[in-house]
């Protein structure tokens, strides 16, 4: 991977957890931050999975889940070659493994390429804004935001952070419970 023989956009969440659990720290320096579940975390990816099992998802409405992605997620994310380009392209996350879903539902900050990582830039005059880095050089800042790029002139950044936490909310299964009745999940 540093070689980029295999380009980072190939390594799902689920493979960096497994790869961070075999290399530790030196792969977190390549990769970007890795943080452990919360037990409140665990217990509640418990809770979901017991509910989510074999016969439940087996009635479940395809139509329903790709309104709710529609709903929550294309502005940031592609799903077959539509979407935002901010997060990661879902096409090929392994979406199937209830375990690997889940866990990016609940915690998504827990495994997160630190080309995906929110930068945080405030300017001189005042102006603050969130995205992922598009592009940069010596001169000028590009930030990938929701639905455009801004272009930032580095003379004019005051300050610039990154934030260990990605831009989607965690919790965003309770959206999606709380819609089960309308779904008919």
């Amino acid at each position: 991977m540093k070689k980029n023989t295999i380009p980072k956009t190939d390594v799902t969440a689920f493979d960096a957890r497994q790869l961070y659990r075999v290399l530790g720290p030196s792969f977190v320096e390549f990769w970007g931050p890795i943080t452990q579940l919360a037990s409140d975390k665990q217990a509640e990816m418990a809770k979901y999975k017991a509910m989510l099992t074999d016969a439940v998802l087996a009635k479940a409405n395809a139509g329903h889940g790709r309104a709710i992605y529609e709903r929550t997620c294309i502005a940031c994310h592609t799903l077959y070659g539509a979407g935002g380009i901010v997060g990661p392209d879902l096409t090929g996350s392994n979406r199937a493994n209830l375990d690997y879903i889940l866990a990016q539902i609940i915690n998504p900050s827990e495994v997160m390429q630190e080309s995906y990582q929110l930068v945080i830039v405030t300017t001189r005059d005042g102006r603050t804004l969130s995205g992922t880095v598009a592009a940069e050089d010596n001169q000028q800042l590009t930030l990938r935001l929701v639905g455009q790029d801004s272009i930032v002139t580095k003379s004019e950044i005051l300050s610039r952070e990154k934030s260990p936490i990605t831009a989607v909310m965690e919790g965003g299964e309770k959206a999606f419970y709380l819609q089960k009745d309308k779904y008919g999940f």
